[in-house]
C-alpha cells in the first residue's frame, strides 16, 4: 500500500474514533474543524459514521457490514435503509414476526416457520430494499457460505436458505436468546476458573472455525451471546475469510478508501495496519476478550507495549496505599469475581500473565501459532502444568512440581528442611526464649495492673463502699482523678486505662472529659509503643471523637494515618481497615465531599459484604452510612430503599429497640421526608427519638439530632409551633454537652429560625441566625451546605445580606 493512502487510512481511523467518543451534538463542530483542510475527508468520515450507526444491532454491531464490496453504493446514491418487512409478511416458509436488528447491508428478523411442519422460532437475515448491486448479493451469498460450513454446538447454526419473492436471498439461522459473554460473566458474579471455563467453549468453536478455514475477524463481546442455560454462541461471520482458494472473490483484499472491517478495540495490530490476516488474527482478539474477562477492562498500553494484566490490579492498590482509599472500580471488579482485589493480583500474576500477553504480541508470528496452542496453555495453567510459552527453567518447572504434587512435596522437602531448620531453630530459639520471657512478664505484669485499677474503680462505685448508688459518669470522674497519682510510672497502663475511660465517656457525650484521656492516650502510645497497632487504635478511637465534635479536618488527618497503617499491615479487606474507612466516608460526608465519601462507603459496603455477608451488622452499618450519603446527593428513593432495609435488617438481627435500629430509624425518616412522605418519616423520627432518649442522655448527638431533624419536617409540615418547641428544646439539652459552638447547635438555631419566621417573630430569627453562621463559617467554610441553607434563610428577611 503506498505510503500516502496508509497515511490517509490513519488519520480516517483517528477521526472516527474521536467523533465515536462525542456526544452526538458536538460530532459536527468537530469535524468540521478537524477536516478544514480536506473536505473529501468530512464526506468520508460521514459516510463511516453513517454506516456505523446503521450497524450497531444484532448481527451488524461493527464497521463488518460496510465492507469494500459496498463501495459502489457509497460512492452513489444512499439507498432507502427505513424500508422493513411487516409482521407476519411470509419469506419463504417463515413469517416475520420483528425486527431484531439491521446492519449495513441486511436486515435480522425473528421468524417462525410457518409450513405446517413444526413451528421454531429463527433468525431470518435478507438483504434490505436498495442494496442489491451485484457486489452485496455476492457478500451476501458469501456469508451464507460461510456459516454453511460451520456446524458447531457453540456456533449459531444455519438452518435455511433461499430467495424471496423479489428474487433476493435469505438465510435462516438459530435464533440466540442470550447476553454478551462479558455482561453474562459479571452479571452471574463468575469467579475466574469459571470464566475461563466459558473462555476455552469459545477457543473450541474459533479452533473449529479455523480448522474449516474460516477466519471470524470480529471476535468481541457482543457476537458472542451466552444463554441462560450457560451455553455459548458465536454469531456474525459477516466478515468472516475463507482461507482456501476456491474463489478468488472471497479471498480478495476487502479494505478499501480507508474502511477497516473490524471493532478497533479487539481488532489485531495487522487489521489496523491493512495487512493480510491469518488465524493469528482472531488469537489476537481472543487475548483482547480474555484480558476483559480477567481483569474488567481492555488491554492498556505502557512504555514497553502492553501493561502486565496483575500490575492494572496492583497499580489500583497502590495508588490506594498512597491515598487512603482505593477506586471503586478496583473493588467492584475483585468483588464480581469473588475476591479481593490483592488476591485477583496474586491470580493473574505468572502464568496468567504470560498468556495474555503472549497472545497480544504485536507480531503475529510471535503470538501463540493457533487458537489450539492458547487452550494448550490455559489447560497447563489449571493443571499446574509449564506453560509452554514460559522459559524452560528449573526453577520454573520445580514450582510447577510442587503446585501439583504438594503432598509428596512437602514430605520431600520437608526433611530437608526439617534438619536445616532445627539446627537454624535451636539457635535462634536461644536468643529469642530470654526476649520472649521478658515480653511476656511485662505483658503479664501491665495486665495486672490494669486489672487490679479497674477492679478498685469498681469497688469504689459498690453501694456498700460509697454509701450510695453511683451513675457511671461519677465512677469514670472519681477514676480520673487517680490516673495519674497511680499510673505516672506505668506509661503502657496509663494508655489503656485513659483509652477505656475516654472511650466511655464519649460514648455518654462527655466531648471535653473524653478529648482530656483519649489526647493523652494518643500522645502516651506514640511515645511508649511507636507506630504499632494500639497507637493507631486510639487514633481512630480519637478520631471518631473528632467527627462528633465537627473538627473534621482533624478527624481526616487522624484517619489518613490510620488507614496507611491498617492497610500495609493488614490488607485492603480487613475489618480494621474497613471500619476506619467507613469513618473516613462519614467525615467526608460532613465537609461536603460527597463524591468521595460515595466512592469509600460503596467500597466499605463491598468489602464487607465478602467478609461478613449482607446481614452482618457491620455491613447494615457501612449500607446506613451510604444512605445518609446518598440522601445528601438527592438521591431519595435509592436512599429511603437502602435506608428500609437496614432498618429491617437492624429490626430482625439486633431487635426493635437496638441503638442501630433506632438510628437507622431516624435516617430513614429523613430520607422519606425528603421524598415529602411527611407523616411516615416523622412517625419513623418519633420512633427514634422515643427509643434513643433511653439510651443515651438528653444532651448527647444521638438525641439532639433527632430532635432537630423532627423539628425540620415539622416545619415542612407547616406546624411551626411545634418546630419551635423542639428547637429550643434540643439547644437547651444540647449546650451545656456540646457547647455553643459546636455545629449541631448552629444547625438547631437555622431550623429554630426558620419557625420563627413564619411566626413573625423576625427579630429573634435574625439572632440565631447571626449565632449558626459564625459557627458554620468557621467549622466549614462559606461554599458548604450548611452554611448555604443559613444564608438562603438570611436572605428570606434581609434580601441584601
Amino acid at each position: 500500500m503506498p505510503d500516502s493512502d496508509y497515511q490517509r487510512n490513519r488519520e480516517l481511523d483517528e477521526l472516527l474514533l474521536q467523533v465515536l467518543d462525542l456526544p452526538p451534538e458536538e460530532r459536527k463542530p468537530f469535524l468540521t474543524g478537524a477536516t478544514s483542510h480536506d473536505p473529501e475527508l468530512l464526506n468520508e468520515v460521514y459516510k463511516l459514521l453513517q454506516y456505523h450507526d446503521e450497524s450497531l444491532t444484532y448481527f451488524g454491531e461493527t464497521l463488518s457490514d460496510f465492507l469494500a464490496p459496498l463501495m459502489p453504493v457509497l460512492e452513489g446514491e444512499i439507498p432507502d435503509y427505513n424500508f422493513t418487512f411487516e409482521e407476519d409478511t411470509l419469506i419463504g416458509n417463515y413469517r416475520i414476526k420483528k425486527l431484531i436488528g439491521k446492519g449495513g447491508m441486511g436486515q435480522v428478523y425473528l421468524a417462525v416457520r410457518d409450513d405446517g411442519v413444526f413451528k421454531k422460532e429463527v433468525a431470518l437475515k435478507c438483504i434490505k430494499k436498495g442494496m442489491d448491486s451485484e457486489e452485496i448479493l455476492k457478500r451476501f451469498s458469501y456469508e451464507r457460505q460461510v456459516l454453511a460450513k460451520l456446524q458447531h454446538p457453540n456456533i449459531a447454526t444455519l438452518f435455511d436458505g433461499g430467495l424471496n419473492d423479489d428474487g433476493h436471498p435469505f438465510f435462516v439461522m438459530e435464533y440466540v436468546d442470550g447476553v454478551p459473554v462479558v455482561r453474562y460473566c459479571d452479571e452471574h458474579k463468575l469467579t475466574v476458573q469459571e470464566r475461563l471455563n466459558l473462555f476455552l467453549s469459545i477457543c473450541d468453536a474459533v479452533q473449529y472455525a479455523h480448522q474449516k478455514l474460516v477466519i471470524h475477524r470480529d471476535l468481541k463481546p457482543s457476537n458472542i451471546l451466552v444463554t441462560e442455560k450457560g451455553e455459548v454462541k458465536l454469531l456474525d461471520f459477516g466478515i468472516a475469510r475463507l482461507l482456501d482458494d476456491e474463489n478468488p472473490y472471497f479471498t480478495a483484499p476487502v479494505t478499501r478508501a480507508g474502511i477497516r472491517l473490524m471493532t478497533p478495540e479487539y481488532a489485531a495490530p495487522e487489521q489496523k495496519k491493512n495487512d493480510p490476516v491469518s488465524t493469528a488474527t482472531d488469537v489476537y482478539s481472543l487475548g483482547v476478550l480474555l484480558h476483559e474477562l480477567m481483569t474488567g477492562r481492555l488491554p492498556q498500553t505502557g512504555a514497553a507495549g502492553y501493561v502486565r494484566p496483575s500490575a492494572l490490579v496492583e497499580n489500583d492498590i497502590v495508588q490506594k496505599n498512597e491515598t487512603g482509599h482505593t477506586t471503586q472500580t478496583a473493588y467492584k471488579i475483585a468483588s464480581i469475581r469473588g475476591v479481593t482485589p490483592d488476591k485477583l493480583r496474586r491470580i493473574l500474576s505468572g502464568d496468567i500473565d504470560t498468556i495474555l500477553l503472549t497472545a497480544l504480541k504485536e507480531n503475529p508470528a510471535e503470538r501463540y501459532n493457533s487458537v489450539e496452542g492458547l487452550m494448550a496453555d490455559i489447560q497447563n495453567y489449571r493443571q499446574h502444568l509449564p506453560l509452554t510459552v514460559q522459559p524452560d527453567s528449573t526453577l520454573y518447572r520445580l514450582k510447577k512440581f510442587i503446585s501439583r504434587h504438594k503432598n509428596v512435596a512437602v514430605s520431600v522437602f520437608g526433611i530437608v528442611l526439617v534438619t536445616i531448620a532445627f539446627i537454624a531453630t535451636i539457635t535462634w530459639q536461644l536468643n529469642v526464649a530470654t526476649h520472649e520471657r521478658d515480653r511476656a512478664e511485662s505483658a503479664l505484669k501491665t495486665s495486672d495492673t490494669v486489672s487490679r485499677f479497674l477492679r478498685s474503680i469498681l469497688e469504689a462505685s459498690n453501694p456498700r463502699e460509697a454509701g450510695q448508688s453511683v451513675t457511671m459518669r461519677e465512677v469514670l470522674d472519681g477514676a480520673a482523678l487517680r490516673i495519674e497519682a497511680e499510673l505516672d510510672d506505668a506509661p503502657d497502663v496509663e494508655v489503656r486505662v485513659r483509652e477505656a475511660i475516654g472511650s466511655t465517656y464519649r460514648s455518654l457525650g462527655a466531648h471535653d472529659q473524653a478529648d482530656e484521656h483519649l489526647t493523652r492516650a494518643h500522645e502516651l502510645a506514640w511515645s511508649t509503643f511507636g507506630p504499632e497497632s494500639e497507637t493507631f487504635r486510639i487514633a481512630h478511637e480519637l478520631a471518631l471523637l473528632r467527627v462528633d465534635q465537627g473538627r473534621f479536618e482533624e478527624a481526616q488527618e487522624l484517619l489518613a494515618h490510620v488507614i496507611e497503617f491498617r492497610v500495609n499491615t493488614y490488607g485492603t479487606m480487613h475489618d480494621e481497615t474497613l471500619e476506619t474507612l467507613n469513618v473516613l466516608a462519614l467525615a467526608n460526608f460532613h465537609t461536603g465531599n460527597l463524591d468521595e465519601a460515595l466512592d469509600q462507603a460503596r467500597t466499605v459496603v463491598a468489602g464487607r459484604e465478602i467478609l461478613l455477608g449482607n446481614d452482618h451488622p457491620d455491613t447494615l452499618e457501612a449500607n446506613n452510612t451510604l444512605g445518609k450519603i446518598l440522601i445528601r446527593l438527592r438521591q431519595f428513593e435509592e436512599a429511603a430503599e437502602l435506608l428500609q432495609m437496614v432498618y429491617d435488617g437492624n429490626t430482625r438481627i439486633l431487635g426493635a429497640g437496638h441503638p442501630e435500629t433506632l438510628i437507622a430509624a431516624n435516617d430513614l425518616g429523613i430520607a422519606l421526608i425528603r421524598m415529602d412522605r411527611l407523616n411516615e418519616g416523622i412517625e419513623m423520627q418519633l420512633l427514634a427519638l422515643d427509643g434513643l432518649i433511653r439510651h443515651f442522655p438528653v444532651g448527647s448527638l444521638d438525641v439532639v439530632i433527632p430532635r432537630i431533624n423532627i423539628a425540620g419536617a415539622k416545619n415542612r409540615a407547616g406546624r411551626y409551633q411545634e418546630a419551635k418547641k423542639l428547637c429550643l428544646q434540643a439547644i437547651e439539652d444540647g449546650l451545656p454537652v456540646l457547647g455553643d459552638h459546636h455545629y449541631v447547635i448552629a444547625i438547631a438555631r437555622g431550623v429554630l429560625a426558620e419557625a420563627l419566621i413564619e411566626l413573625n417573630e423576625t427579630s429573634e430569627a435574625l439572632n440565631q441566625l447571626n449565632l449558626a453562621q459564625e459557627v458554620l463559617l468557621n467549622t466549614f467554610g462559606p461554599e458548604h451546605h450548611f452554611t448555604q441553607e443559613i444564608v438562603r434563610i438570611l436572605r428570606r428577611i434581609s434580601p441584601y445580606e
